[in-house]
């Protein structure tokens, strides 16, 4: 037995219908909601917090390593705060 369609176009043709009148119901938006202020601030504030415990993290490993009196986790500290800087100014640069 084979199955007779009432539409002599097949069934692919009202699928293909359905989507198209079921994407012309949603609009894109026009544009993106702008961010403000306070997310680029707190994206600076997790740029330098995460460098400064990331390299100091890394400074104290090497302290421990070499047997150093903290030395390297006042450099890796100051070289954390200094990466998350250069990120952080290549990030809001055009």
């Amino acid at each position: 037995m084979a199955l007779i369609s009432a539409n002599p176009l097949g069934s692919s043709c009202v699928v293909a219908v359905r989507v198209q009148l079921d994407m012309a119901d949603k609009h894109p938006p026009d544009h993106k909601p702008q961010p403000d202020g306070s997310d680029m601030g707190w994206r600076a504030l997790g740029y330098l917090i995460s460098g400064i415990v990331f390299w100091g993290g890394i400074g104290y490993l090497v302290d421990l390593w070499l047997d150093l009196p903290r030395v390297g986790l006042l450099v890796g500290m100051l070289v954390g705060a200094a990466a998350g800087m250069f990120l952080l100014i290549k990030q809001m640069s055009p």
